[in-house]
């Protein structure tokens, strides 16, 4: 089941615990067995979408350096890449437009899977309710370096939750002229 959906093994028996995949049968030697296979186009190949990420326009190399990584990957295991869609933003924000696109195409019904580098390169938070609506529409979610230790993955998230809600509040600090910051926070002596 695993080689026919293109993940690894690890990949299906974590969605079954959470409930993303339920095989239809097991054999007596523990094997998943499943009457549904993913879509394929006339050739009997997968067929995927790239989703790369980065959080600001300093970093396009970075962009282009995802993009390749996920065609190179998509090329290795004979997956027809249907679109790329790329993203210039914080993985906080959810008005992205490549994302919203990505998502309107995987449920048009002829997408078997989304590639991405990181499950942050989707989103910062929300990342497992997307896979869940991906799978709505039998399209998974494929991280090509999975993060192995959850709390790892919580403690990176809440690192880049608060340097987000640091960066906004300096951010809006430095608007404010000398005046403005002296009538507000009289004891700072004008800093």
């Amino acid at each position: 089941m695993a080689q026919s959906m293109g993940v690894s093994t690890s990949t299906l028996r974590r969605w079954e615990r959470k409930g993303i995949l339920v095989p239809d049968t097991r054999t007596a030697g523990g094997h998943r067995r499943s009457e549904t296979s993913p879509s394929r186009d006339h050739s009997g190949q997968k067929r995927a979408v790239l989703s790369a990420r980065v959080s600001s326009p300093r970093q396009r190399e970075d962009l282009k350096r995802q993009v390749q990584l996920l065609k190179g990957s998509a090329d290795t295991n004979s997956i027809v890449v249907d679109k790329t869609f790329t993203d210039i933003g914080s993985g906080l924000n959810d008005r992205r437009s490549g994302l919203h696109r990505m998502l309107r195409h995987c449920a048009s019904g002829h997408i078997d899977m989304v590639l991405i580098t990181h499950g942050d390169r989707l989103a910062r938070f929300g990342t497992r309710t997307i896979e869940t609506m991906l799978n709505t529409h039998n399209v998974f979610l494929h991280r090509m370096f999975a993060v192995e230790d959850e709390r790892h993955e919580l403690v990176d998230d809440m690192i880049t939750l608060v340097t987000s809600i640091a960066g906004r509040l300096y951010g809006l600090r430095r608007g404010i002229t000398l005046s403005q910051r002296a009538r507000l926070y009289p004891d700072s002596q004008g800093m």
